[in-house]
């Protein structure tokens, strides 16, 4: 495979993984399309709910354009490293932006220890999946479902080798 054929793969993944990891961005439509729940929906400019091929290459030459600083036409190194760090970034202030919001019930703008021990409750209520009062090993997520949580630094590796 030629250098450049790597390279519009790379950077095809890479202008596209925004619009792929923004849960944020769904465009009202409340709902996580593809593998592992990224949201396409940011795409759809015409609100049909299916994103076509066009509205994706037009995303995809947006987060181009953004990411061509000089306006050249071309994306250097620098200039992609800056558009990646920017665009984490946002994705990282929007995440914190939705986190406030979500714990802040009332909207007042704080946290106050009763939101945040409401909070708690629906987060232990999550966590424990056969609803007996506590997290133990029985409540691990299953494969292919995340990080398992309850995954501690003494669990043995392969062959009964310990981890750590």
């Amino acid at each position: 495979m030629s250098k450049i054929t790597c390279f519009v793969i790379l950077a095809g993944a890479v202008f596209a993984t925004p619009a792929l990891a923004d849960p944020a961005m769904g465009g009202g439509h409340g709902r996580h399309v593809g593998h592992h729940g990224m949201n396409l929906m940011m795409m759809d400019t015409d609100e049909d709910r299916t994103i076509s091929r066009d509205e994706f290459d037009a995303h995809h030459a947006e987060k181009f354009k953004a990411a061509d600083a000089d306006g050249d036409g071309k994306v250097t190194k620098e200039e992609f490293a800056a558009f990646f760090e920017a665009e984490r970034e946002r994705r990282r202030a929007m995440m914190r932006d939705r986190m406030f919001s979500y714990a802040d019930a009332d909207g007042d703008g704080v946290i106050t220890a009763e939101e945040s021990k409401a909070n708690g409750a629906r987060m232990f209520e999550r966590m424990d999946h056969n609803r007996d009062g506590k997290l133990d090993r029985s409540d691990r997520r299953k494969k292919g479902h995340g990080k398992d949580p309850m995954k501690s630094c003494d669990d043995e590796g392969p062959e009964g080798a310990k981890t750590r």
